[in-house]
């Protein structure tokens, strides 16, 4: 839970040059709230927000317990690769992961903040690495923005007294209640219109492919270089494999013989390269393949050797 000050949204209203009032109260008596024209932005048509849970039912504190729900409504698979989600003041990339046609994926706060009000939940569940969503969630009112690979923006949605994405905003849930802010079936305008508020409804669909959620490596001693990476335990696929070069932009071959296969409920790997001290640096890319033998690259990193 988040309180923002209402200087900022002061100097919002400056900067825009827009004569509307603060969100940060209701209007006084007499006046009416102006619509704010925001740069137009094309509706997204693969990955939307889908729901927002913004205020838990949980008095006090409630920043753990956040969460938030995408949905690819593409006609084809998509991979977040660098992709990441933002409030009005911090920024947070997710993991990649793969997600295949009308299938929908939780973004959390924490695990286990989301599963203490949802136990029993068998979705695949990511827990961003700072255990918050932007810098908390505003109860009262707050911006969230879906950010590809680039930077831009592909989705957002503003609610309360919350500033960007568009205005009017869509109302506040009521408080600590089990109430979620979530999309319309309809086609998408980038206006409050697109959303209500109602009881909440959890994704009920998996991400169908393998989810990394970290790649590193470091030297081991004479023996070479040892490789670590960990995937969501949910995660369905047929495995990895390893590839090497002493070139960043090039020349890479594939060292591991087999395939390193996924194993069931198993999140951590690791895999020893064995390749001879030079005091050089060596650069590694790891080969995802999903569950349809279709192949992606899940990271990429250099360690020194």
């Amino acid at each position: 839970m988040r309180v923002h000050p209402v200087g900022l949204a002061l100097v919002v209203v400056v900067v825009l040059a827009l004569a509307v009032p603060a969100h940060a109260g209701a209007a006084p008596a007499g006046t009416a709230c102006s619509a704010v024209a925001f740069p137009a932005r094309v509706p997204s048509s693969t990955i939307q927000l889908s729901e927002v849970e913004a205020d838990p039912v949980l008095a006090g504190a409630d920043t753990a317990n956040e969460w938030l729900e995408l949905r690819n409504i593409s006609p084809s698979t998509v991979i977040l690769l660098g992709w990441s989600v933002a409030d009005s003041s911090s920024n947070d990339v997710l993991p990649t992961v793969t997600l295949a046609p009308n299938t929908c994926i939780v973004i959390a706060a924490t695990s286990a903040g989301f599963l203490s009000e949802h136990a029993g939940y068998d979705g695949l569940v990511i827990a961003l690495a700072n255990g918050t969503i932007g810098n908390g969630l505003g109860n009262s009112g707050d911006v969230l923005m879906l950010k590809d690979a680039g930077g831009a923006v592909a989705d957002c949605v503003a609610w309360g007294n919350g500033t960007g994405c568009f205005s009017p905003t869509v109302p506040a849930t009521p408080a600590n209640t089990s109430d979620t802010l979530q999309r319309k079936p309809s086609p998408d305008t980038d206006t409050a219109a697109d959303w209500s508020s109602a009881a909440q409804s959890v994704c009920a669909s998996a991400s169908t492919g393998v989810l990394l959620t970290s790649f590193t490596g470091a030297p081991a001693g004479k023996a070479g270089v040892r490789l670590r990476w960990r995937t969501a335990a949910a995660s369905v696929g047929l495995g990895f494999n390893v590839w090497r070069s002493a070139r960043r932009d090039g020349g890479f071959a594939k060292v591991n013989r087999r395939l390193i296969a996924l194993r069931a409920g198993t999140p951590a790997y690791a895999f020893v390269d064995r390749v001879p001290r030079r005091g050089r640096t060596l650069y590694y890319r790891l080969q995802v393949i999903d569950g349809g033998g279709r192949s992606r690259w899940g990271g990429s990193l250099a360690v020194r050797h």
